[in-house]
């Protein structure tokens, strides 16, 4: 990797983990607000409503983002047939959307979804419109606009939720956050990326994009829709209340995974693209970004594992006491989808979509068959049937990796071992600190994070954890 592209990707994915972290750090916030205000069930209705939106956003990309940025080289014709493209996707799915409203208000018993899902169907055509702008900012591995957008829209719809909620609009309150975040956050894009559309289209170039783009669709698609699957059986078997639940513990969990993973993925999927066709280099790159992405996620989901409780009645109040065995739960799935995703990165900056078309098929015919055994035995048992398949699905993509890059699974457990024992080791540690006396549960949380940061610390520096001695390093150089 040459010097130049080593500083754009450190630069890179310095603002692409502040972009992450102020977002999810602002959205995090207002969430607890909300949580207050609001009940389960407003939350467990914008679940149902999110995944609409999440099934028509997949097929507005179509792959197409991910082909452009795996392409080596593009033309501008290729971005302007991609925008065109998008709206007119777009639009078919608002209009799908506003169709079936009624028809999904009657299935899930829930009358208020109806206006719900017209009113939210607009955000569908909003953000295919601004798609590309995205697309563009990450092919140029250009994460400061990203970050100032991001940033500025999360405090922006975060106060007009906070607003209609404090003025009793209820479930409105959240619809309206989400309309004000897409609104917010085209207008910017469109200002602030230096990208503005032609009339030139070409039928080939699509063709081009599909063929690459079309695997990743339908593998979008299917996680979609398999992940979707989750909240229907829940809202249906189960309530929209116990959907409401949860969904707030998977927010508390996925929200350190995607601070660290998605400040990573996001600028290692263009950076692995630049480096496909030198193995060496990007098997070098992948296995630091292996370990980076566990260093800081394993500790963070141990620690959050076991201070749940806490966490949840500080932040949440008592009302939300039942997702804590979610939320430990969830914790152990967080563990592996890091090893997961950047193993999926790396097929796709490979170009092999066809493999990873047929891995999606494999894991979700596996993971089918357990939700199939599992939904009827309650949510906690369904969460459980995640981690074994998270765990089979880890040992397959690692193994084909390990045939295309000579990253084996084994070489890859080893890379992870450490800190994970050091994780753990962390956690009884923090457990340790429950048996004495703390004034108030703030400072009882306060002490277990501590805890659990100094540890955990002080094991990997016992351990000679590569990252943090190459930090040390750095450290005393400076």
């Amino acid at each position: 990797m040459s010097d130049n592209l080593k500083k754009r990707t450190l630069t890179a994915l310095l603002w692409s983990f502040f972009e992450r972290v102020g977002q999810k750090g602002v959205k995090f916030v207002i969430s607890i607000i909300l949580a207050r205000l609001l009940m389960p069930a407003d939350f467990g209705l914008l679940a149902l409503v999110t995944m609409f939106l999440g099934l028509a956003q997949t097929f507005v990309d179509s792959g197409l983002g991910t082909a452009l940025i795996q392409k080596k080289r593009h033309e501008f014709i290729d971005e302007c047939t991609i925008f065109y493209t998008n709206i007119g996707i777009g639009i078919i799915c608002a209009v799908v959307i506003y169709w079936v409203a009624p028809w999904a208000a009657v299935y899930f018993g829930e009358p208020l979804l109806i206006d719900m899902l017209r009113v939210l169907s607009i955000v569908v055509v909003i953000d295919s419109i601004a798609n590309i702008q995205l697309t563009v900012a990450t092919k140029k591995i250009d994460f400061k606009t990203q970050f100032n957008v991001s940033f500025i829209v999360s405090i922006l719809s975060g106060c007009v939720g906070v607003y209609m909620a404090l003025n009793g609009y209820g479930v409105w309150s959240l619809v309206l956050m989400v309309l004000s975040r897409s609104v917010c956050s085209a207008v910017l894009l469109f200002l602030l990326v230096k990208w503005r559309p032609k009339l030139i289209y070409s039928i080939q170039s699509l063709r081009y994009l599909f063929s690459f783009g079309s695997k990743i669709f339908f593998s979008a698609l299917l996680d979609r829709a398999f992940n979707s699957s989750y909240s229907i059986i829940i809202a249906k078997v189960y309530s929209p209340v116990d959907l409401g639940f949860y969904g707030r513990a998977q927010s508390l969990q996925q929200m350190p995974v995607d601070a660290v993973f998605q400040s990573v993925a996001r600028v290692t999927f263009p950076v692995f693209s630049m480096l496909q066709d030198d193995l060496p280099r990007l098997k070098r790159g992948m296995r630091q970004s292996l370990i980076a992405m566990s260093f800081f996620i394993m500790p963070t989901m141990i620690g959050l594992a076991v201070t749940a409780k806490s966490v949840v009645l500080l932040l949440l109040t008592d009302k939300w006491l039942v997702i804590v065995p979610y939320l430990q739960l969830l914790c152990v799935v967080g563990l592996l989808f890091p090893l997961n995703a950047i193993n999926l990165n790396v097929l796709k900056a490979l170009g092999r979509s066809g493999l990873f078309l047929k891995l999606e098929i494999v894991k979700k015919i596996l993971a089918a068959s357990v939700l199939a055994v599992t939904y009827q035995y309650g949510i906690e048992i369904m969460i459980s049937g995640m981690i074994v398949t998270a765990s089979i699905a880890f040992y397959l993509n690692a193994y084909f990796n390990g045939k295309l890059l000579g990253y084996s699974f084994s070489e890859q457990i080893g890379d992870c071992i450490w800190m994970l024992l050091a994780s753990i080791v962390m956690g009884y540690l923090v457990v340790s600190v429950s048996y004495l006396e703390f004034p108030s549960l703030s400072v009882f949380l306060f002490v277990q994070v501590l805890t659990g940061f100094m540890s955990y610390l002080a094991l990997c520096y016992l351990l000679r954890i590569p990252v943090l001695i190459e930090i040390v390093d750095k450290l005393k150089r400076k």
